[in-house]
């Protein structure tokens, strides 16, 4: 369990340094974006049952939300686009909710 919360700190401070560093939207998005592809490699039933398993289960869920925390900061700080960031947003909810009754 250490090694999942590890990995899931190691996002969160690097969108904190992003946020820091005015990195642009897209470089926030296309990296939860390639990290919920990464997780939901790993959660294929194609591998046997594994810690890569459990860290994809695991960050395939809290990914989920981290996404719909940044769409939510960037509505928040941008003019433009504000109210399709707020339906992404919440779009990107109400699929972590659907994922916590099916995970």
């Amino acid at each position: 369990m250490t090694v999942q919360w590890l990995v899931l700190g190691i996002i969160a401070a690097f969108i904190a340094f992003s946020y820091m560093r005015h990195y642009g939207f897209k470089t926030r998005v296309v990296s939860i974006v390639v990290l919920l592809i990464m997780s939901l490699f790993f959660v294929l039933p194609i591998f046997p049952f594994s810690i890569l398993k459990l860290l994809g289960l695991f960050l395939f869920e809290r990914l989920w939300i981290l996404l719909a925390l940044i769409l939510f900061i960037e509505s928040v700080t941008k003019k433009n686009n504000r109210t399709l960031l707020i339906i992404i947003a919440v779009i990107s909810i109400v699929v972590y909710f659907y994922l916590r009754t099916m995970i």
